[in-house]
């Protein structure tokens, strides 16, 4: 019965989160862009699908072709081989939406400051606007987190520019267009902590605060840049609290209010990859997943996991939320896994009910939700932090890729199954190419080795060469005998309704690693340890 009341009142709140969303679209603001469907304070309990799975739908391979399932998975995906010198050597990322619309966003871009490569994956909840605006803002601050105040004060011109974004990256995976009113609204706040980070004068944030003028040349560069650690956290939590400002601000135009607090009311985890030189660094929040495989020597593919998940099922986790609130919480913080009973991550962007003072949520949010915005139990906020765990490994030659997913694909697949398909998949497209012989001469007992190695290889050749689409069908259709097209087209063909309890949004980005670019850069053990 407790169970049951707790859904109806989640189904509650989820009405009243769309009906803002519907006030919200028929303001100036563009729909598919901040669209807001329902707030899943909960995400459904899907079971993982066994290869007896049945569905009420007969006879669907007769309804969808091989041909036209292969078309719906390839229809997102991308590749990119990146011609600047630097660790990182192709990029290969795809989406499969389970949600209308998508959930989750990603993104991909060049950091300017630093000279590496930013890769991430964002995984809404309540909607996309939250992932959406993440996936847009996060990194900037973190090229801005990055770089030292000294460089940040030549950064600035009195020239009028609004496109900060630019100086900072070079996009080669942007999904996500702002519409106007909020592209200058996060321009502002982004300039503002610019500014601060410069330690610039009083004058200037006051410049920026009220009209915008102070911007920025395109003169910024060079290799000395923060603690990437220490940064990667900054821009999170800087982040995060803007959204908050953001929301609570006083504003005379309507539709950007409803959009500033429908990015809060709605929330997104993440997990963001940097890579400099060598150096590897994961910031995650919630439970999206990276997952490093490395050839052994032996020819074994390892698989070591640079995130934690960030729910009930992480006892460390579990321990940090209980040790922030007293004792006597104990047992009303977590309710049926959830925070509060409502909430799956213990950590995430956005969310704000789960942070504010409860005076603050029925000042600001109330009026919008109802009081079913103030979730039961709020006694000592906040509960919920944007705050990411990092890891960081210094990359070896033996390190070949990273993967880099929110949970629809971890949902159906393990991380060392997923490294297992990615291994085997690049193995299989290396041998779709010509057979490259040792520089000098060899025997032929070494070119018969190569031939076996080769043929090998070639019985490994992928259906799909994104690898990302790969993942994608194994993780679908893959069974304990093969891949099997009537279940990749009964998960493919079920209604909206349905097939958001059998899989989740799925969004991956695999990165390729430069192997000889590697090679300048020896590996030891025990700076390794050091960064773990």
């Amino acid at each position: 019965m407790e169970k049951m009341l707790r859904g109806l009142i989640i189904l509650s709140w989820n009405y009243k989160v769309r009906r803002l969303g519907n006030c919200l679209f028929n303001g100036s603001c563009n729909a598919s862009r901040f669209s807001l469907r329902e707030l899943s304070t909960s995400r459904s309990n899907r079971e993982r699908l066994g290869d007896e799975f049945a569905t009420p739908f007969k006879d669907i391979s007769d309804l969808l072709s091989p041909a036209q399932a292969t078309e719906i998975l390839r229809a997102n995906e991308v590749s990119r081989i990146l011609t600047r010198p630097g660790a990182v050597k192709t990029v290969e990322w795809n989406q499969l939406g389970s949600n209308t619309p998508i959930e989750d966003t990603l993104a991909v871009a060049h950091c300017k400051p630093s000279k590496g490569m930013l890769f991430g994956v964002f995984d809404g909840h309540g909607g996309p606007s939250c992932a959406q605006v993440l996936a847009k803002r996060i990194f900037p601050y973190i090229a801005t987190a990055l770089t030292h105040s000294r460089k940040l004060r030549s950064f600035f011109s009195q020239e009028h520019s609004k496109d900060i974004r630019n100086e900072f990256l070079e996009d080669v995976a942007d999904t996500v267009d702002l519409v106007p009113e909020l592209h200058e609204l996060y321009t502002l706040s982004l300039l503002k902590y610019v500014a601060e980070k410069r330690k610039d004068d009083s004058t200037l944030l006051e410049a920026i605060e009220f009209d915008g003028t102070s911007v920025v040349n395109s003169t910024i560069g060079g290799d000395e840049i923060n603690d990437i650690a220490a940064s990667l956290e900054e821009a999170f939590l800087r982040l995060d609290d803007d959204l908050s400002k953001e929301a609570l601000a006083s504003r005379k135009d309507q539709n950007v209010a409803l959009a500033t607090m429908t990015v809060a009311m709605s929330g997104a985890v993440s997990s963001v990859a940097h890579v400099h030189n060598n150096i590897l660094s994961v910031a995650n929040v919630g439970d999206c997943q990276a997952v490093l495989g490395t050839l052994g020597e032996d020819g074994r593919w390892m698989t070591t996991k640079l995130s934690s998940e960030h729910t009930v099922e992480n006892s460390k986790e579990l321990n940090r939320l209980f040790s922030e609130h007293p004792p006597k919480e104990k047992d009303s913080i977590i309710v049926m896994d959830r925070l509060l009973g409502q909430l799956m991550p213990l950590r995430a962007f956005g969310d704000f009910r789960f942070k504010w003072e409860k005076a603050v949520i029925q000042e600001h949010a109330v009026p919008h939700f109802s009081k079913k915005a103030v979730p039961p139990n709020y006694c000592t906020p906040p509960y919920l932090t944007a705050r990411p765990e990092i890891m960081q490994r210094h990359l070896s030659n033996n390190d070949k890729f990273l993967i880099l997913a929110t949970d629809g694909l971890w949902d159906q697949l393990t991380p060392s199954q997923a490294v297992k398909l990615v291994g085997e998949h690049m193995l299989g497209h290396e041998a779709l190419g010509p057979l490259i012989l040792p520089p000098t001469d060899v025997s032929l007992g070494v070119v018969h080795d190569l031939l076996l190695k080769r043929r090998e290889n070639l019985s490994k050749r992928p259906e799909d060469m994104n690898v990302a689409t790969h993942l994608l069908r194994h993780a679908l259709a893959g069974t304990a005998t093969g891949l099997d097209h009537d279940r990749l087209a009964q998960l493919l063909t079920m209604p909206e309704d349905i097939v958001r309890h059998f899989r989740d949004d799925i969004s991956i980005i695999v990165v390729y690693f430069d192997s000889e670019y590697l090679l300048k850069y020896p590996f030891h053990a025990e700076m390794a340890a050091e960064l773990a």
